[in-house]
């Protein structure tokens, strides 16, 4: 075979592996923030909600009143505050996600999709 040949066969390879892991990654990214909603609002669970989220100040969500939640800590007050308002009682909505963009660059990954809350 010659070498621009298995040249092209080689990046053909890459990016079939590349585009397959690619996705991997961003159904992974989508099971986590899905997980996340679940454990906040519906199972009230702070220990499987904080499971999500890395230990580290430099981790952001949000945003939320126009800012963005920045530390593992400022996550973890934010979560408690919300299941004690929920008093112990069940959360009555039920919501949705559609029209995810994910990206991702190495550890670092960049999500954003539009959830629909359905009241009761």
């Amino acid at each position: 075979m010659n070498n621009p040949l298995r040249l092209l066969l080689l990046l053909y390879l890459f990016t079939i592996n590349n585009g397959f892991s690619q996705q991997k990654d961003s159904d992974a990214i989508k099971h986590v923030i899905e997980k996340e909603v679940d454990a906040l609002n519906k199972n009230q669970n702070l220990e499987e909600y904080l499971s999500c989220f890395a230990q580290s100040e430099k981790v952001q969500v949000g945003p939320s009143n126009n800012k963005m939640t920045i530390g593992y800590e400022a996550i973890k007050g934010n979560a408690q505050k919300v299941i004690s308002n929920y008093n112990g009682k069940p959360n009555p909505n039920t919501w949705s996600f559609a029209d995810w963009d994910v990206r991702v660059n190495g550890h670092t990954a960049f999500a954003s999709c539009v959830q629909t809350t359905k009241t009761a």
